[in-house]
């Protein structure tokens, strides 16, 4: 019996974990609405978005960005990438400023109406959306290399 309620224990558990999230692979993703954009660049449009929810707090967001500069670089006009955060953008612009290039962007979400409408409360958290504005996958942006990308895509 002891085992059975730690079964279960585990299945409730690992649900409400999975429900985390407002996405679910292959549904549409929540619109990018109202977004303000660090220094008035929104990146050019590519095959597939990566939205990444940053606080610069985080230290594994901080980790994450030279991976997604990497990305970036490497996946050309595949990939474009989207760093969602909260922050101010006067705190934010010298953290973040050095990135911005043609397919990496910064969308200010003060309101957090971004981090709201993906079911985000946990940062680093990375969603790859396919040119339909399907969710691809989702997950922590420090697992995604180009070739992850390059398979997950084809």
């Amino acid at each position: 019996m002891k085992r059975v309620t730690s079964l279960l224990a585990a299945v409730f558990l690992t649900l409400g974990t999975l429900q985390a999230q407002n996405i679910v692979i292959g549904e549409r993703a929540p619109e990018l609405k109202n977004i303000t954009w660090l220094s008035d660049r929104q990146p050019v449009a590519a095959e597939f978005t990566l939205l990444v929810f940053f606080h610069s707090s985080n230290e594994g967001c901080m980790r994450a960005l030279p991976n997604l500069e990497e990305l970036s670089s490497k996946l050309g006009t595949k990939l474009r990438i989207v760093v969602v955060t909260p922050e101010d953008p006067e705190k934010i612009a010298p953290i973040l400023s050095p990135y911005l290039a043609p397919r990496f962007g910064v969308a200010l979400d003060p309101s957090k109406r971004t981090f709201s409408g993906f079911g985000v409360d946990f940062v680093p958290f990375s969603v790859l959306i396919d040119s339909k504005n399907r969710v691809a996958w989702m997950g922590n942006p420090m697992t995604v290399t180009s070739s992850f990308i390059r398979k997950i895509t084809q």
